[in-house]
């Protein structure tokens, strides 16, 4: 990796191992570990002005009267259903086939498998007669 000629370090990003004794080498590796992870550091920053506050003991109320604090972007915030009141988390979960539709498709199946399977017709080609072309 090359630093640009006018960089105060491209002095030390030229060498390379064969031209450097082994404790300079060292050294110098040190410095462009360090100045990359300065430079990463640096480049991932997040920007001024432009997130949103944040709420680190924001209020969350739920229907059911259940409340909790989390961080968030909210001061407060209202939630229709909670882990306190969802069916899935209370055990109280059932599931409704109004329609029917395992029985149906369980008596589809037993139907099937007591019916006789057809077999398939083998399908024979016709042989070509061939092609006479008359000369007049």
């Amino acid at each position: 990796m090359l630093a640009p000629p006018w960089h105060p370090l491209s002095s030390i990003f030229r060498f390379t191992k064969n031209t450097l004794t082994k404790e300079y080498y060292l050294e110098a590796t040190l410095v462009k570990i360090k100045y990359l992870a300065i430079m990463c550091l640096l480049s991932n920053m997040a920007k001024a002005d432009i997130h949103p506050v944040y709420f680190p003991k924001a209020t969350v109320v739920c229907g059911c009267g259940n409340s909790f604090t989390v961080g968030a972007t909210r001061e407060k915030i209202e939630v229709e259903i909670c882990s306190k009141c969802h069916p899935f988390y209370t055990g109280e979960e059932k599931l409704i086939d109004t329609a029917g539709k395992v029985e149906k498709f369980k008596a589809r199946r037993a139907k099937a498998a007591a019916a006789p399977k057809k077999l398939k017709k083998v399908r024979v080609r016709k042989p070509q007669e061939s092609v006479v072309k008359k000369i007049k």
